[in-house]
């Protein structure tokens, strides 16, 4: 299996040659090779408001009226940095966890995306949507 700086080195002459849009492309390479974790399945497997699991935010001060993840990120304990959603799935409904309780979440359970520095978290965080059926249009 490639391993990512080969799919990016890929995506680059791709990219020169105008047939991919590497966002996509490194987005959904991400999100295959994490399909175990519950948030990533709830991107990929996105069918719009009404059809998976949202929660109601209006009121939580986040400027938001739904949501489905929550993005935020933190630095790993072991290194590097980490992606991981405020919005969790247990017991089969979706919590909107604090900061400091979706990072103790996120270790315990797993359910968090490394990457080897902030920019690249905060580049998932923006992107990570695409990954979904509906693409960035939630």
């Amino acid at each position: 299996m490639a391993d990512l700086s080969d799919v990016l080195s890929a995506l680059k002459r791709k990219r020169e040659k105008g047939t991919s849009d590497p966002n996509q492309a490194k987005i959904n390479y991400i999100l295959q090779q994490n399909a175990d974790k519950n948030f990533v399945q709830r991107i990929l497997n996105y069918a719009g408001r009404d059809k998976s699991p949202t929660l109601d935010m209006r009121g939580m001060g986040t400027g938001n009226d739904y949501g489905t993840h929550y993005m935020t990120g933190n630095a790993h304990p072991e290194g590097g940095q980490m992606a991981y959603p405020q919005i969790v799935e247990t017991q089969g409904n979706l919590r909107f966890l604090s900061p400091r309780d979706a990072y103790d979440y996120a270790l315990k359970t797993g359910e968090y995306i490394k990457f080897p520095d902030v920019q690249d978290v905060n580049w998932f965080g923006k992107n990570y949507k695409k990954g979904s059926p509906y693409g960035d249009k939630w």
